[in-house]
């Protein structure tokens, strides 16, 4: 509802991995901005992406509740803070996930999220899975509702967006396998950052 299309918001995600870290790019482009007024999870408002990872055979800690990073971008102050929502995994797992934000083109801007995975239990390595979820929060304004989008919407309306995942397959040295969409995303880091 209200949503008009590409010029009113759209995001592409690229993920890489190395012995130390996840990365995450996000290219943005978005017609109206407004601040995140709350960085909790279960009630977000404003202009945000909530990353959502679940254990499979990589993570933190081989623990069923997942972990959620929250960023909420400013892309009028160029910056872009992260709240990492840990449940019941130990933050020193987790480690301090950073942001930068990049500003492009009017209404463009990219985040690069570093995620450190040299605490993890279970770190990045070839043919290791993590699943995750990406969803984001367009509010153009108080007075329209909220366009609310996930990478890996489910099929049937009475799941919530944050129990469904897409999964991360690690593969090769440098680039990951993004299901089901089957999107490779092999930029070198070089590129990436």
């Amino acid at each position: 509802e209200n949503y008009e299309g590409e010029n009113d918001f759209t995001a592409c995600a690229r993920f890489l991995w190395s012995n130390k870290a996840l990365y995450l790019r996000l290219e943005v482009r978005d017609d109206a901005f407004r601040p995140l007024t709350n960085a909790a999870a279960n009630s977000l408002d404003g202009d945000y992406f909530l990353l959502r990872f679940v254990h499979e055979t990589a993570g933190p800690e081989a623990k069923a509740e997942p972990f959620q990073l929250v960023l909420a971008p400013d892309p009028t102050q160029g910056t872009c803070a992260v709240t990492v929502e840990a449940g019941e995994i130990s933050k020193a797992r987790i480690g301090q996930p950073q942001a930068r934000l990049l500003k492009g083109k009017a209404n463009e801007y990219a985040i690069i999220l570093e995620v450190p995975t040299n605490a993890w239990q279970d770190p990045p390595r070839k043919n290791r899975l993590l699943r995750f979820q990406i969803i984001s929060g367009d509010a153009d304004t108080e007075a329209l509702p909220q366009h609310v989008f996930a990478a890996f919407p489910p099929t049937d309306i009475s799941i919530p967006l944050a129990r469904t995942t897409g999964a991360l397959h690690f593969v090769g040295t440098f680039w990951v396998k993004m299901l089901p969409a089957q999107a490779r995303f092999d930029d070198p880091v070089a590129t990436l950052l």
